[in-house]
């Protein structure tokens, strides 16, 4: 038996990309500027209530827009995009959730808002992954196709 053999404890080669966890596999600066772009959305969301108005389509646009700058980041950037992004989906509903919390409490003087209701929370942030799952499967698929015909 070789010395070289692999037991626990012992060094072997490096480890499969499956093997790594999914938290180490995220880019994690392009996740941060990426969640707090997405931030947009609430922001605006924000300022259309504080003049008494709703966003409306305005609403999904902005959505649509930061998903497409996800994508096209993710895909260029050549970073692992499917965690990449659920970490930036979870980035923006953490984000979202704070401003939530404080301009609630700043404004009506008291704490109020998903950080203050657990399921709101939860919902919150299930839905920040799943944005940032479908987001970053279409950028995977951009990537493979970007590999095989040599886009950006």
């Amino acid at each position: 038996m070789s010395h070289h053999a692999a037991t626990p404890g012992s060094q072997g080669t490096a480890a499969a990309p499956s093997a790594v966890p999914i938290w180490q596999q995220a880019a994690w600066p392009t996740a941060i500027i990426l969640g707090a772009l997405a931030l947009a959305r609430p922001v605006a969301g924000m300022v259309a209530r504080a003049g008494d108005t709703e966003l409306g389509p305005w609403g999904a646009g902005i959505i649509a827009v930061v998903s497409l700058v996800w994508i096209v980041v993710a895909t260029c950037r050549r970073v692992a995009a499917v965690p990449t992004l659920i970490a930036a989906g979870l980035i923006q509903a953490v984000g979202a959730a704070a401003l939530a919390f404080f301009t609630t409490w700043a404004f009506d003087g008291m704490p109020a808002g998903p950080l203050v209701h657990p399921t709101e929370l939860a919902l919150l942030v299930g839905a920040g992954a799943l944005w940032g799952l479908v987001c970053g499967a279409l950028a995977l698929a951009f990537q493979r196709a970007r590999d095989g015909y040599g886009l950006c």
